[in-house]
């Protein structure tokens, strides 16, 4: 049965929709470890902190579950350009899904930013882990307006066949993210190690 329905499909076909999926697999994989990274780290530091960080965690991994939503939405119709050969089109598509993701993403930074401590206690009801977890959502509230911006030029270059432009610098990203977690939150390089938030 599978060689009946590979032998449809000419290799041509099969190998470009392996080198378009590999990219976009390995981008949603680096997207979803990223809090996975602070909760590591932070488990070094104490149960509290891990219990706030997988919560706050949690609440940041359904705002960009959102954004995903929202752009991918956006990204059909730059698909769609993209095919009529429409280079305006796309560019317009483009922004216009960089332009609502961050809409959604000022709505959900701002309940991070105002109401974290009313998110927190949907999920725990322990005083300190409402308090970290609430420092983690206040923190994390600005990288959602990079996020909405980041994940809009994702899902465009996708529509026009290059996940692999963005793949790279979400790597670059995630890096980046673990190497300042790892100075931030342990104090190196003679910082002040700020935990979860200030000192906690």
């Amino acid at each position: 049965m599978p060689t009946l329905i590979l032998q449809q499909f000419d290799r041509g076909f099969l190998r470009s929709l392996f080198w378009i999926a590999l990219p976009i697999a390995l981008q949603s994989m680096l997207f979803s470890s990223r809090s996975l990274v602070d909760i590591l780290m932070l488990g070094q530091l104490g149960n509290a902190q891990v219990a706030a960080a997988g919560i706050a965690g949690k609440a940041f991994f359904v705002a960009i579950i959102m954004l995903f939503g929202v752009s991918t939405g956006g990204a059909m119709l730059t698909a769609q350009y993209w095919g009529a050969n429409n280079k305006q089109g796309v560019r317009e598509a483009t922004a216009l899904t960089v332009m609502i993701s961050g809409c959604f993403a000022s709505v959900a930074a701002a309940l991070f930013l105002f109401a974290p401590e009313w998110i927190m206690g949907l999920a725990t009801q322990s005083p300190k882990v409402i308090t970290l977890g609430s420092e983690y959502l206040r923190i994390t509230a600005f990288n959602l307006l990079g996020a909405a911006f980041g994940i809009g030029i994702a899902v465009g270059l996708r529509s026009i066949h290059q996940p692999g432009v963005s793949t790279f610098f979400s790597a670059i990203g995630i890096g980046t993210n673990m190497i300042l977690n790892w100075i931030l939150i342990f104090g190196k390089f003679g910082l002040p190690a700020m935990g979860i938030s200030n000192g906690n």
